[in-house]
C-alpha cells in the first residue's frame, strides 16, 4: 500500500511577534528559533516501517517569511538525512500546483495554505492526488518512540474492525 506521512510545521515572525492578519496556529515556531521538527524527523530513524514518503507542508504566519522559511526547512531535511523520500510542500509549490489544477476551469480557488481547516486540507489532498492507500498525519512536535508506530497505524487498514453488537 502506498503510504505517505504528512508532518505540517507552522513558522511566524521571529520571536513570535504577531501582527494584524497574520494567520494564528496555537505553537507556530518564531523564524528564528530551532523548533521540534528536528528532533522529530531525527525520531522516524527508530522505526521498522520505513515504507512511506514523507511530505513536510510548511505554513507561515504571513508570506513575507516564506523565503526564510523555505530555507530553514530545506536545511532541517537535509541535515536530517533521512533514507526516506522526502518532499517539502510550501505556498510556493502550492500557486504552482493551482495555476496547473485551474488554469481553463472554473473550479473555485478552494486551496490555500493558511488556518488550521485549510492545511488539515492540504494535508489530506497532496496524498490523493499523489495516489495514496494510506495517510499518516503526524504533529511537528511529536517523537516516535515506539518502532512499531507505522505497523501499529496500519494494522487495520482495509480489514474490519471491532465486534458485532446488539441494540437492546
Amino acid at each position: 500500500m502506498q503510504t505517505f506521512m504528512i508532518i505540517p510545521t507552522y513558522w511566524s515572525e521571529p520571536d513570535g511577534e504577531w501582527n494584524e492578519g497574520d494567520s494564528v496556529y496555537d505553537h507556530a515556531t518564531p523564524i528564528n528559533e530551532e523548533g521540534t521538527l528536528a528532533r522529530t524527523l531525527k525520531s522516524i530513524e527508530i522505526l521498522d516501517d520505513k515504507n512511506f514518503t514523507l511530505i513536510i507542508l510548511g505554513a507561515v504566519t504571513n508570506l513575507k517569511y516564506l523565503d526564510l522559511m523555505e530555507e530553514k526547512l530545506t536545511k532541517i531535511i537535509l541535515e536530517a538525512k533521512l533514507q526516506i523520500n522526502t518532499i517539502l510542500f510550501t505556498d510556493t509549490n502550492l500557486q504552482k500546483a493551482k495555476k496547473v489544477l485551474y488554469e481553463g476551469t472554473l473550479i473555485p480557488d478552494i486551496l490555500h495554505l493558511n488556518g488550521y481547516s485549510n492545511i488539515r486540507n492540504i494535508c489530506l489532498f497532496l496524498p490523493y492526488i499523489l495516489d495514496a492507500d494510506i495517510a499518516l498525519l503526524i504533529d511537528d512536535d511529536e517523537f516516535f518512540e515506539d518502532p512499531k508506530y507505522v505497523n501499529k497505524a496500519k494494522e487495520f487498514i482495509g480489514r474490519k474492525f471491532g465486534c458485532v453488537c446488539s441494540i437492546m
